[in-house]
């Protein structure tokens, strides 16, 4: 599938950096559609311009503000430059952790209404964020609109919140969130939602229903964790709608063949959410094997669940995970398009030979090892703490993915 590239010039969708959605900030609903809107404005020009303007009017536009209290809108964009912020609390961007840590403060560096013209609204991230906004390391894709039609302060943060969990390339997820997570992430006191039974009430509730009423995604409860009789997390399912949902699938051949151009393996990218930007880079950079094979490979590992959304496929290529350029291209269970039979790749049988004639013994030295590769590594991180069942399916799946990349069984 090919990325709609009118997104680019589109201003209902913005491409939100993760660590202005990771925060920490007693903001109301409206000032974050504010924020978005001012971002988005911006966004063009954050490399070539310190201070942006933006015609209130237009503004108001943008959020389809219909009241006439005018104040009332000043004082929710002033409130980007008063009310204290956190950014980048979980810790997603890792290689900008410092600079975030230094950044704590406002969402906005400066903001002024124009006194010659009272209806221009001027404001300035600053250089330090408007260099990081530019150029998002990882980032969240979202329809302002969607936005637009939400109206629970608690549902414009959550939704950001999940989509920025919930991969590009896949429909649906399961994921596990702390009930400390949602108290910093929404600035809820522990005194007043300590106890989960009020914040699923008064808070959780209402802000999933608003979601999957009015949103583009619906988010359901579907577990949750107790720990000395106390709920600690639950686990809500994210879904995509049917308007809004990006499919999932294996590389097609027909396309990104050995002669495939650099524009198709950009879109492959850009499908499975790699930063346009970040796309052109790699394609320009690596050669366009270790590209088709490392993107091949990651997604295997994604319909296995064993990826972590776009910066897995980029540490792919970076590092040449598939090792595209010191064996043969890894193979893979492909689906022909017009018959739909799997054909397995000769490798693969190879590689479930090979596992299943090892000894325990030498099944745990072959674990070992793959947990201290690069992907064993990313594998580990992406379980955030729990038990890796190792006998499991799923995780023989993975075994034999590496396997077909290491191929023992050659210098047997």
């Amino acid at each position: 599938m090919r990325p709609d590239r009118s997104d680019t010039q589109d201003l209902s969708i913005l491409y939100k950096h993760t660590g202005v959605i990771h925060v920490s900030a007693p903001l109301t609903g409206l000032e974050r559609r504010i924020y978005n809107v001012l971002l988005r404005h911006a966004q063009p020009h954050l490399r070539s311009h310190d201070q942006h303007s933006i015609n209130l009017s237009h503004l108001a536009q943008r959020l389809e503000y219909r009241s006439r209290n005018r104040a009332h809108l000043v004082r929710s964009i002033e409130a980007l430059h008063t009310k204290p912020v956190k950014f980048n609390i979980l810790g997603k961007d890792k290689k900008n952790q410092d600079q975030w840590v230094a950044m704590q403060g406002y969402l906005l560096a400066e903001i002024g209404i124009g006194r010659d013209d009272p209806d221009i609204c001027y404001y300035s991230f600053g250089p330090n964020m408007a260099r990081l906004l530019a150029d998002p390391a990882i980032y969240t894709r979202l329809s302002l609109e969607s936005q637009n039609r939400l109206s629970n302060k608690h549902a414009i943060a959550l939704h950001e919140f999940y989509l920025a969990a919930l991969p590009a390339h896949l429909h649906s997820i399961r994921l596990d969130v702390a009930v400390d997570t949602y108290c910093e992430l929404l600035c809820l006191s522990s005194a007043s939602y300590g106890q989960y039974k009020h914040l699923r009430a008064r808070v959780l509730e209402p802000a999933h229903r608003d979601i999957s009423e009015n949103g583009d995604i619906e988010v359901e409860q579907v577990d949750q964790t107790r720990r000395r009789n106390a709920v600690v997390s639950i686990t809500v399912r994210i879904a995509r709608k049917a308007r809004d949902r990006v499919p999932l699938g294996s590389i097609s051949q027909e396309v990104l063949g050995p002669d495939a151009s650099a524009e198709d393996l950009v879109a492959a990218l850009t499908d499975r959410g790699v930063h346009e930007r970040v796309a052109q880079d790699l394609v320009d950079k690596h050669p366009t094997k270790q590209v088709i094979g490392n993107l091949r490979y990651s997604d295997e590992q994604a319909a296995q669940g064993g990826t972590d959304g776009p910066g897995f496929y980029v540490s792919a290529i970076r590092k040449d995970y598939a090792r595209t350029q010191v064996g043969a291209t890894p193979p893979l269970v492909t689906q022909d398009r017009q018959s739909g039979v799997e054909e397995m790749d000769e490798t693969r049988i190879f590689a479930a030979r090979y596992l299943d004639s090892l000894t325990p013994a030498q099944r745990k030295q072959l674990i070992e090892g793959f947990l201290a590769s690069p992907y064993g590594e990313s594998l580990m991180e992406g379980q955030g703490g729990r038990a890796l069942d190792t006998n499991s399916d799923a995780f023989r799946q993975v075994l034999l993915l590496h396997l077909e990349h290491e191929q023992p069984w050659a210098r047997r």
